[in-house]
């Protein structure tokens, strides 16, 4: 099982941007290393995150980000925009929680495909 997931970053001033993209193609291969693909990929984000928000010992306002989540099989990818958000713990709480709803394979029931991501 393979998931893909792209980071882009820029740098403003003494401000850094970062952008997680995860392709969710390949969920249905993943459907038994949900939970630990899951976990790895909140880790990796949590990680990255915190590294450029205490980034020469500034405070964590140095930081926006956001996150889309994407079929790269889709023929249609979305092309919609999104804000960047600060890096606190109510935002990212709530992208664990849609890593986990976008994880789940399709025949689950669970996924929430009509909703759109928060960042």
């Amino acid at each position: 099982c393979r998931l893909l997931w792209t980071i882009a970053m820029s740098q403003e001033g003494g401000s850094f941007r970062v952008v997680f993209l995860v392709d969710i193609s390949s969920r249905k291969e993943c459907a038994s290393d949900e939970e630990s693909i899951s976990n790895a990929l909140n880790l990796s984000a949590l990680k990255i995150l915190s590294h450029f928000a205490h980034k020469n010992g500034q405070a964590k306002d140095n930081v926006r980000w956001g996150y889309k989540f994407f079929n790269s099989l889709d023929e249609k990818s979305p092309r919609d925009r999104f804000n960047f958000r600060e890096f606190d713990s109510k935002l990212f709480e709530a992208f664990e929680t849609e890593v986990s709803g976008r994880l789940e394979p399709p025949w689950s029931g669970k996924e929430n495909e009509g909703e759109k991501s928060a960042g």
